[in-house]
């Protein structure tokens, strides 16, 4: 039987208690990333707790593990990916408060209440891939390059080597504009 944990809850309490809440959630739970939550089960696991740092900051730390479908950017494919992650947030009751926070924290703006699912949903999308690659796909990065000839070859962009036809590419692009404007004179 799945858990899912309340969706409010009162940050001044749960801090001052030291609450974990813990539980699973599906995309009905957390319509921000629900498009690559599979529907059919429940898929992330995560858990929250809230505790005061060394300086009685309010902190959360935010834990989770997920199943997430994804499209594969050169298949084209959808795949499942296992993501997992999290953070410590800052708990804080303005923006201006954001400067104040250390480095290690990222800043959650709360008022006597905060949305735990919100919370949760946020790690998700900061854990997924900009560019969604199958690792298991057919396509490789041999057939990228093949693609799109010998330009997807990190020597071909700017260090000089021969193209194609057998011509020299000049290693700065600006010689090639300086050549021009000394034929026009």
């Amino acid at each position: 039987m799945s858990i899912t944990p309340p969706r409010k809850i009162n940050v001044r309490k749960a801090v001052t208690r030291g609450d974990t809440y813990k539980g699973l959630f599906g995309a009905a739970h957390l319509p921000a990333v629900a498009g690559v939550l599979p529907t059919d089960e429940n898929f992330v696991e995560a858990s929250v707790r809230f505790d005061l740092d060394e300086d009685q900051r309010y902190i959360a730390e935010v834990r989770f593990e997920a199943r997430v479908d994804l499209v594969c950017q050169r298949s084209l494919n959808r795949f499942t990916a296992q993501l997992s992650g999290g953070s410590t947030l800052g708990l804080i009751v303005s923006e201006s408060q954001s400067g104040d926070l250390p480095k290690a924290y990222e800043p959650w703006i709360v008022s006597d209440e905060t949305d735990l699912w919100d919370m949760v949903a946020e790690e998700v999308s900061l854990a997924l891939p900009t560019v969604p690659i199958d690792p298991g796909s057919e396509y490789s990065v041999e057939s990228d390059k093949a693609l799109l000839g010998q330009h997807a070859h990190g020597a071909d962009f700017g260090e000089g080597g021969e193209d194609s036809e057998g011509s020299v590419q000049h290693a700065n692009p600006f010689e090639i504009l300086s050549q021009l404007v000394a034929d026009k004179k």
